[in-house]
């Protein structure tokens, strides 16, 4: 395989590296479950995409590795994407002292998905093969060129996401103890001597 056959989806690689680098070391976060919440997104990024078809998960030629007719390079996004959210949104409520909430989650998701979509459409230029057809819902970033029900698709795919995560236990994962008792009203010293 040429190296500019797979250059987009090891620029994806990259990316999700330091995400994964950003999420860990500077917001303090556990890469472990960084890494298992990326897992989880590029399992729910495949199963995603699946019912859309083959017209909609078919690329411009950069991106050419596919598993069955879903591109790797969506899956990845997908993963890359979901570990930026939740991390954002583990750094927010605790910012916050909030306990976990699926307003602040997708609050958190916007502005991921718009760097996201920018990235993916002007430095990766990973597009729908037929982006053409479709206005950019975001012009001035010259991105999100797809359908426009899709976007509300993957809303709802984000929604069942987080409740995932809920299920199991990890939209929450280090806001208990001191930070969700401190949102409780309890005064975080105290919060704090009780840990101990």
């Amino acid at each position: 395989m040429h190296i500019e056959m797979i250059s987009a989806e090891f620029e994806l690689v990259c990316l999700g590296v330091a995400v994964l680098a950003v999420s860990t070391f500077i917001l303090k976060q556990d890469p472990r479950r960084n890494l298992l919440v990326f897992l989880l997104a590029c399992v729910t990024g495949f199963t995603a995409q699946l019912p859309l078809g083959r017209e909609l998960n078919l690329y411009t030629p950069n991106i050419r590795l596919y598993i069955s007719y879903v591109s790797l390079a969506a899956i990845v996004t997908w993963g890359i994407g979901f570990m930026a959210v939740c991390s954002a949104y583990l750094w927010a409520a605790r910012q916050l002292r909030i306990r976990s909430s699926a307003v602040l989650f997708f609050l958190c998701t916007l502005p991921i998905i718009i760097v996201t979509e920018f990235i993916g459409s002007n430095v990766l230029h990973m597009k729908l093969h037929d982006y053409h057809d479709y206005p950019p819902l975001m012009p001035v970033f010259n991105s999100m060129q797809a359908p426009a029900w899709l976007y509300g698709y993957y809303a709802i795919i984000q929604f069942l996401f987080y409740l995932l995560l809920k299920t199991l236990g990890m939209e929450s994962e280090g806001l208990e103890g001191p930070v969700s008792r401190a949102a409780q009203g309890e005064a975080p010293l105290r919060a704090l001597e009780k840990c101990d």
